[in-house]
């Protein structure tokens, strides 16, 4: 008989501020958190993109693929969010 002893990672996103740069978007700066573990770049990236990813096909449309992060502490990550308009 095998336990799993997974924690699920409790993260708390606090947003420090945003750059706008006009027409071609924005950069999100995003101090995640965990209040409960270590948190590394990898699992503060797997945990941020799926709430941020946007796509579109549409000329002006608003698109979300890339996020940047940066270790901080053992238990924090900033992260770069990069909001973009299809030119």
């Amino acid at each position: 008989m095998t336990t799993d002893t997974t924690t699920e990672l409790e993260i708390k996103a606090t947003t420090i501020g945003t750059i706008d740069n006009g027409c071609d978007g924005s950069q999100q700066y995003i101090l995640l958190t965990c209040l409960n573990d270590s948190l590394f770049e990898h699992e503060a990236y797997a945990w941020l993109m799926p709430k941020v990813y946007r796509d579109t096909n549409t000329p002006g449309g608003y698109f979300c693929k890339i996020v940047e992060t940066i270790q901080k502490r053992d238990d924090q990550v900033i992260c770069i969010v990069h909001h973009q308009f299809d030119n």
